[in-house]
């Protein structure tokens, strides 16, 4: 797993947000708003992955009950 990853989720957040605050017409806005929130989607995706193999997630995996 690379951070190359998380960076460039980051940086998409930010450009989407930036054209957002400049965009023409409430529709565009809102596009850019949208695909923001995919990049967040994303971000939190790539940082559960990064998490997944720390002895903390594994400590955590072998405590919780089999049934959930």
């Amino acid at each position: 797993m690379s951070g190359a990853n998380t960076n460039r989720f980051r940086h998409g957040i930010e450009r989407c947000l930036c054209k957002s605050e400049i965009a023409s017409s409430t529709e565009l806005r809102t596009l850019w708003l949208f695909a923001a929130e995919s990049y967040r989607f994303l971000l939190e995706r790539e940082c559960r992955e990064q998490e997944r193999g720390t002895w903390e997630w594994n400590a955590a995996a072998m405590i919780k009950p089999k049934h959930e």
